[in-house]
């Protein structure tokens, strides 16, 4: 990663926008994050609400960002079909109004959408497939997919799956499953829920990498394994000496509040990896990762 990123990253305090402020804070200390929890302004934030972004407040135009960085969002898609308003706020209206305000700018704009711009009906989906969004909040990712490309060209789309990271407590994908496990209960997930999950690391150095050639577009953003649940929780739980017995199989629609959810929603990185080959961590390296950090007392 180059030196001269220079960041402002607007939901910083996220899981996500955590770890990218992190990185790139420590390349270029000019980086900066914002959040709109007031208690976060202890942790260094800025203020910023993205649901009336003026990007004149944070001097934005004085301190030649290199990028915006736009990982605030409403990624609850529950919240986002009981609150239409709000997360649309958050999801679309914000990120289209900064990308007029960047617009005619050096600045790049980037944003982070989701494999539930697709129905889930067939998986694997390429970076050029028809979006057939089933959700609100796919709906939400899709529209601003393709509206802020006729906004402005200077943009990067990252299409994420599940992305998780590596630190124990933090509740990602990988976490979640194993202190379900370590609690010793029966663990029921379901087998037809299908995603490709990437490592949150690998995510911030393809971030770094892409900004570094000066890439444009949208990119699939997916690790090669495609997996279900099922199967990954079983792999856990394995790696964790626990009986795989205690994995109960059900269906995604089995569980309340569930029943519209899309299916198989894996993608497949093909842009990506012809561009710019990147290799992404095993999920069998990250299974063991997570398998230790929940075998370890502390």
């Amino acid at each position: 990663m180059k030196q001269n990123q220079k960041l402002l990253i607007i939901g910083a305090n996220g899981l996500v926008g955590s770890r990218i402020f992190e990185v790139f804070k420590a390349q270029n200390p000019g980086t900066a994050g914002t959040t709109y929890h007031r208690d976060g302004l202890e942790d260094g934030f800025e203020f910023f609400d993205i649901r009336e972004p003026d990007l004149s407040k944070q001097d934005f135009f004085s301190r030649n960002y290199s990028a915006v960085v736009i990982a605030a969002a409403v990624a609850d898609v529950g919240k986002c079909e009981k609150d239409t308003d709000n997360s649309r706020l958050v999801n679309v209206d914000g990120p289209l109004e900064i990308a007029r305000q960047l617009a005619g700018t050096n600045c790049k704009l980037v944003y982070f959408s989701s494999d539930y711009v697709f129905d889930g009906r067939k998986g694997a989906y390429p970076d050029d497939a028809a979006r057939n969004p089933q959700t609100v909040y796919g709906q939400q990712k899709a529209e601003v997919e393709e509206k802020l490309p006729e906004i402005m060209e200077n943009h990067l789309i990252f299409r994420l799956s599940k992305t998780y990271s590596h630190v124990k407590g933090d509740g990602s994908l990988l976490d979640g499953l194993a202190k379900m496990l370590a609690d010793g209960k029966e663990v029921k997930v379901a087998t037809d829920q299908i995603f490709s999950p990437a490592w949150l690391d690998n995510l911030v150095d393809g971030l770094g990498l892409m900004l570094d050639r000066n890439a444009t577009g949208l990119y699939n953003f997916c690790g090669p394994k495609i997996i279900s649940r099922y199967d990954l929780t079983v792999r856990i739980a394995a790696a964790m000496g626990i009986n795989p017995e205690k994995v109960k199989k059900a269906s995604l629609h089995d569980f309340p509040g569930l029943e519209n959810r899309p299916l198989n929603t894996s993608l497949v990185s093909e842009k990506l990896k012809k561009e710019f080959d990147f290799s992404f961590i095993s999920i069998d390296e990250s299974v063991r990762v997570t398998a230790e950090n929940w075998k370890n007392p502390t």
